[in-house]
């Protein structure tokens, strides 16, 4: 959409009730999974007797990967369609907006709000020290708020379409997350080596590479293609976005690195 053009204001109203059904559906989707936790382990379980599997993996983990794998899965389609349909959103990253690209990140905003919540009202249950649970509460953080002003000022779309290509490598990551649950899949087989694989080859392309590709747009070029239009953004955004694009670097670094050193390690004791 043209900058000239008004936006219709029944856009936020989509963005809103998308927001909010995509909440109730990854929270319907893991108190149903938490329903069935008996049969779904007793499939699972191969071979092995539910008491084994259940000390031996971590259910709530298990729980959040299905509905993450869910949601990166969903997601990637959306914004690949939406690259495809709208080449215009990778010239100007602030002021280009469409209705698909805005309702994939407002579909996104409620997932994450909702992992939001598990990860704090649950966080017992995930095993994971306090550092680890606030890295991902402040990505998450983040994360929501960045789309929530994309929502509400209907700017930055394609800048959030670059950023969320990182749903692309997680359907890998994921993938990777469940095998080594060792869910009746040996983790140290050719299908564990060859999604690890990808998921370092992804990592790399739709992580790293769409930040630093944000960054230099946003810190060395324009990021709307007009510098008539770079003018226009709130210093208060440009601020928001260099915390952001900083903090996810780091974040993104540190995983990559502890996912390099566990896969290695892994093959060569294998």
């Amino acid at each position: 959409m043209n900058t000239d053009e008004p936006i219709p204001p029944q856009w936020l109203i989509y963005g809103y009730i998308t927001a909010v059904g995509s909440f109730s559906l990854f929270y319907g989707i893991e108190n149903a999974l938490d329903v069935y936790r008996s049969s779904l382990e007793s499939v699972l379980a191969s071979k092995e007797s539910t008491r084994s599997i259940r000390r031996r993996w971590n259910w709530r983990k298990f729980n959040n990967t299905i509905i993450s794998l869910i949601h990166a899965t969903l997601c990637s389609i959306g914004l690949v369609i939406s690259l495809i349909l709208y080449p215009s959103l990778q010239t100007d990253l602030v002021f280009d907006c469409h209705l698909l690209p805005y309702l994939v990140i407002s579909f996104s905003t409620g997932y994450f709000i909702k992992d939001f919540l598990t990860n704090l009202l649950r966080r017992n249950e995930f095993a994971r020290s306090w550092t680890e649970s606030s890295e991902i509460l402040l990505h998450h953080v983040v994360c929501v708020l960045d789309m929530t002003i994309s929502i509400n000022k209907y700017h930055y779309t394609g800048g959030l379409m670059f950023a969320l290509l990182a749903e692309l490598n997680n359907t890998f990551l994921h993938t990777r997350s469940l095998l080594l649950m060792g869910i009746g899949i040996p983790n140290d087989g050719t299908l564990f080596r060859a999604v690890s694989h990808l998921n370092l080859i992804t990592n790399l392309i739709f992580r790293c590479l769409p930040n630093f590709f944000l960054a230099y747009r946003f810190v060395f070029t324009s990021p709307t293609g007009d510098p008539q239009l770079d003018k226009l953004i709130p210093k208060f955004d440009l601020s928001l976005i260099t915390f952001s694009l900083l903090l996810l670097m780091t974040y993104q670094s540190v995983m990559f690195f502890r996912i390099c050193s566990r896969d290695f390690k892994r093959h060569k004791l294998n």
